[in-house]
């Protein structure tokens, strides 16, 4: 049955994507992702930068924790990694949290821009989308995994970082 879900999740990806744009972005350059429903920014909790550390918006401190390279692969799906600490953004259960790099699908992203120029950013192993949790604001406000619905507690502007 969980494979069916997974499954079920990944084509509505794939009917998302062609609706939506594809991304490009310079590898070589850093990006600040923010949240569309309030303006603050992915943010390591913490200012941590060891394995496992959580994922939250958080008030633009213009530190390094808010900071990210977008590194794109030869399928088009992209890792998201911290400049503060080279560790990159990746899918747990129903979290997003800080890890060391393994390549794996779990650390792999489907970036889609949807027609205001915000985007989705999509789990490549599960189909689950970046959602602010609970659909808060707040500062500290911990950024889950949750199945892809659009709404602008899942939509996202990346901006090359200042």
């Amino acid at each position: 049955m969980k494979n069916v879900l997974t499954l079920l999740a990944v084509m509505v990806s794939i009917i998302l994507v062609s609706a939506c744009g594809h991304a490009e972005f310079d590898g070589k350059k850093v990006y600040q992702i923010i949240a569309k429903s309030a303006p603050r920014y992915i943010d390591i909790r913490g200012n941590a930068t060891d394995y496992d550390a959580g994922i939250q918006i958080n008030d633009n401190a213009k530190t390094d924790t808010q900071k990210w390279l977008l590194i794109k692969d030869e399928n088009n799906f992209y890792q998201i990694i911290s400049k503060a600490s080279g560790k990159c953004l990746e899918q747990n259960t129903d979290t997003i949290r800080l890890a060391d790099s393994t390549q794996g699908n779990n650390q792999k992203w489907i970036l889609l821009q949807d027609r205001e120029g915000f985007y989705l950013i999509i789990s490549r192993s599960t189909g689950l989308a970046f959602d602010l949790t609970g659909a808060a604001v707040a500062a500290g406000t911990p950024i889950g995994a949750y199945a892809t619905h659009a709404a602008d507690s899942q939509k996202w502007s990346i901006m090359e970082a200042k």
